[in-house]
């Protein structure tokens, strides 16, 4: 990952508390597919949540958002991933892992471009993401999750 601009704020995420300080960060296709994903979209039930994984199996491949998107049809064309659209990410889990990162929210943003990237050569494409860098012992998320502590 390319580090960018430091961030204090990041929109809603289950994450977004836990976190003292984030760095804006571009994500490129090792990143995405060193990344897990939320455990319960229908399409990956009873497969691994590491998108490496998932790419490995064929299943990027059969995904598609339950609903229309607005991000869908432009990731799935080709245009280019902007910064509104940022991912957020932390370090993963011990139950996320073999991934080093865990997208906490955008999951279905990062299915659509890493789709685009393997179907269509377009392995040079990124996509931005607020990376949780500091966190905060204090918060609930991090109580619950020690392992994130031992990583700071």
């Amino acid at each position: 990952m390319d580090a960018g601009d430091s961030v204090a704020r990041v929109r809603f995420s289950r994450a977004a508390p836990a976190y003292l300080r984030w760095w804006l960060v571009q994500m490129d296709l090792a990143d995405l597919l060193d990344s897990a994903i939320a455990s319960d979209i229908n399409t990956f039930k009873g497969h691994p949540q590491c998108l490496g994984q998932l790419a490995a199996r064929g299943l990027i491949n059969i995904w598609q958002p339950s609903s229309s998107p607005e991000w869908w049809e432009p990731l799935s064309s080709g245009t280019a991933f902007p910064r509104e659209w940022a991912l957020i990410v932390r370090p993963s889990t011990n139950t996320e892992r073999p991934a080093k990162w865990y997208i906490d929210d955008g999951s279905g943003r990062a299915l659509a471009l890493l789709r685009r990237m393997l179907t269509h050569q377009g392995t040079w494409r990124c996509a931005w993401a607020y990376l949780g860098i500091i966190p905060d012992a204090q918060a609930t998320f991090m109580r619950t999750r020690p392992e994130l502590l031992a990583l700071d």
